[in-house]
């Protein structure tokens, strides 16, 4: 099957983007924000459960912040 692509014009909606800009004003320069990060990537299930990495290996979040280090 022959599968195309295109990049999307936007990473983030303009609402977003209005967020974005605002969280960059008021998080100290000692913090980073992350946009689209999806959840597994941060969190995992306690135990080897695949029902619960299921319930989240599709989420994502809008925002991230996190420490620089």
């Amino acid at each position: 099957k022959n599968l195309s692509y295109k990049k999307k014009k936007f990473l983030l909606t303009k609402i977003e983007l209005s967020f974005y800009h605002t969280l960059l004003h008021i998080i100290p320069d000692d913090y980073i924000i992350m946009c689209s990060v999806r959840l597994i990537d941060i969190i995992e299930p306690a135990k080897n459960d695949f029902v619960a990495k299921n319930k989240i290996i599709q989420k994502q979040i809008d925002f991230l912040v996190c420490t620089k280090q």
